[in-house]
């Protein structure tokens, strides 16, 4: 979703520049400001993602930890 989200973000931003640089946009600071979302909101996606995939590989090393180990420490009290 990241890196889709930056690719709109480019063409998004090819257009909005666009349309600034030839006066159709009204509104001052509109073109700066949806540039601006748009790039980090798919920033932050990119980086939910690597999160994501780091939590996702403790929990597999985590899931098949093997039960010996508590049952161990368990016996030693």
């Amino acid at each position: 979703m990241g890196t889709a989200g930056l690719i709109f973000a480019v063409v998004y931003s090819i257009y909005i520049l666009y349309e600034s640089i030839f006066n159709l946009i009204p509104v001052k600071g509109y073109a700066s400001l949806t540039i601006i979302i748009s790039f980090f909101s798919s920033l932050i996606l990119i980086c939910l993602g690597i999160i994501g995939e780091y939590i996702v590989r403790i929990y597999d090393e985590v899931r098949d930890r093997p039960f010996s180990v508590i049952e161990e420490s368990i016996n030693l009290l």
